[in-house]
């Protein structure tokens, strides 16, 4: 974290068509579908620290999230 306080994060996922030099890159033929990943990390005060755009091949990537709320607001009850 080299100091920073990481607080929140939007990321993007996106189907893309690869273009000549991605497709020549990765070997796969033009216009082969991509997962474009584009990503910014904030600070405190919504800071941006980090901004990443990543192409990845669409047949050997997998995407696994885990939402989990830390704690329930005052007056709410948990299931």
């Amino acid at each position: 974290e080299k100091g920073f306080r990481l607080v929140e994060a939007e990321e993007t996922i996106e189907a893309v068509p690869a273009d000549l030099m991605q497709a020549e890159l990765l070997g796969l033929s033009v216009g082969h579908p991509l997962l474009k990943v584009v990503r910014t990390v904030f600070s405190i005060g919504r800071k941006p620290i980090e901004y990443v755009t990543a192409l990845y091949r669409s047949d050997l990537y997998r995407y696994s999230t885990r939402l989990r709320r830390e704690s329930l607001d005052r007056g709410e009850v948990g299931c």
